[in-house]
């Protein structure tokens, strides 16, 4: 199953689930910010509040944003 869900903040990601595992991935950055089987296996500090605009800290980013002058 396949799922965009929202907090009560606004704050919107996409939950998959399946017989083996849940994940969460954050539409804002796309991050994983939870991969479950019989327990979560991911990293997200306290700090972070799940908030629209505010770095998630922890996780896995699957998408690598770009910094820096581009060369070529």
């Amino acid at each position: 199953m396949v799922e965009i869900k929202t907090l009560d903040n606004g704050f919107e990601y996409i939950e998959i689930i399946n017989q083996n595992a849940k994940a969460k991935i954050a539409l804002q950055g796309a991050y994983i910010f939870s991969y479950e089987t019989f327990k979560e296996h991911l990293w997200v500090s306290k700090l972070s509040c799940l908030k629209k605009g505010k770095a998630i800290r922890g996780g896995v980013p699957i998408c690598w944003p770009w910094f820096g002058k581009k060369e070529g």
